[in-house]
Parts: structure tokens; C-alpha cells; sequence
């Protein structure tokens, strides 16, 4: 918990974490925390930005989904560029904290509803949804239907390709208290803290994205 701190501390843009032990922790041995490089930046694996992009040129009618790490790591400009060059719709996240997009741009939606038939029903007429969603593993489980996550320093490559075969209908309190929610969520959580992953969680390295 203290190492997952930290490394939140650590990360871009930088600051304090609140920490709650439960009290019963305090009593139970803990072994110690192996030494870790936090990397401050990383960049996309090369071959996933390039499919991703061949995605976006061959669809007709795109979206993009806006989270706050949109605005945490400083790169509305690049997003703004995007949306305009695809001419995409741009929706801001459910209960995003911050807007990641100008409100008064044409291209601009609104506010995705945090329930899951409301927010299918704004995605629906689109043909390709991407979602920009960083700092909330939560999120991207509960919203998405699929998580790539992908390791931090400079040359980074995905270490976690991920289906996430939930329920379509989804709603804040049912979905999130299913094993397979919970499931789901340990193995991106596992990625994103650098553990080895587990033998189903592993990505081969000529896996393209769809």
C-alpha cells in the first residue's frame, strides 16, 4: 500500500496521497517492499499507436472519450489536434472530476451519464469509441470493454492486453460487486504496479490491436 503511494506520489503531476490503514493492519507483519525504479514519463509502444491509428483512418464516425488524466498530464492541446483532424465527437468522462476538452468547441458532446443503458445509448451511433482514461483502474474496467496497459519508461510496450467480458448492462454498485468485476480489476492492478503478470494476462509480443 505505502510502495503503491509512493509511486502515485511520485507520478506525474506530482503530489500528496492520502493513505487509510485500516486499523487492524497495524497489528499484522508485513514483509518488506523490494527497491523499484518510478519511471516519471513514458510513450506508447510504437506498434499499438500504429494500429490504433489505422483503426481511427478507417472509421466513419468516430468518438473519443476524455478522462482527467487528459488534463493531469497537460495534453489537451494533442487531444484538441486529434479531434479536429478526425472531426470526431468528444465526450467527457462519467463523474470526470475535470474536463480534459473546451466546452464551447463545436465538436464538444457533454457528459457521458454514469449509468451503463444511458451510456450506451450516447456511444451507439458511433462506429469506433476511443477512450482516453488514465490514474483509475476502476473506470476503465467499469466503462471499457477492453484495457491495455502499458509499462512506464521510455520504450514502453503493453504488458497487459485485456477483453473485459462483463454484462453490457452495467450500473455503479451491482457490476462493480461481481467476482468477475473484481477479477478483472486485480489483473490491471497487477500490470499497473509492474508485478509479473499472471500466464493469462500475458500479451505476445506480435499480438496487433484489432
Amino acid at each position: 500500500m505505502l510502495a503503491e503511494a509512493h509511486r502515485i506520489a511520485m507520478t506525474h503531476p506530482r503530489g500528496p496521497v492520502f493513505v487509510s490503514v485500516p486499523e487492524d493492519d497495524w497489528d499484522r507483519p508485513a514483509e518488506p517492499v523490494a527497491p523499484r525504479t518510478v519511471h516519471a514519463e513514458f510513450t506508447a509502444d510504437p506498434r499499438a499507436l500504429a494500429a490504433l491509428a489505422a483503426r481511427l483512418d478507417a472509421c466513419a464516425r468516430p468518438a473519443l472519450v476524455v478522462g482527467p488524466g487528459v488534463d493531469d498530464e497537460h495534453a489537451l492541446p494533442e487531444v484538441l489536434a486529434l479531434a479536429e483532424r478526425l472531426r470526431a465527437a468528444v465526450w467527457i468522462s462519467p463523474l470526470s472530476g475535470r474536463s480534459g476538452f473546451p466546452e464551447s468547441h463545436p465538436l464538444f458532446q457533454g457528459f457521458l451519464p454514469p449509468v451503463a443503458d444511458r451510456l450506451t445509448a450516447r456511444l451507439e451511433p458511433y462506429d469506433t469509441t476511443i477512450v482516453f482514461v488514465t490514474h483509475d483502474m476502476d473506470e476503465s474496467v467499469y466503462v471499457g470493454d477492453r484495457v491495455v496497459v502499458l509499462s512506464p519508461g521510455p520504450g514502453s510496450h503493453v504488458v497487459l492486453d485485456l477483453p473485459l467480458e462483463l454484462p453490457a448492462d452495467r450500473d455503479q454498485i451491482t457490476t462493480r460487486a461481481l467476482p468477475e468485476f473484481v477479477a478483472l480489476r486485480a489483473r490491471v492492478g497487477r500490470a499497473v504496479r509492474g508485478h509479473a503478470p499472471a500466464e493469462e494476462d500475458r500479451t505476445a509480443p506480435e499480438q496487433p490491436l484489432p
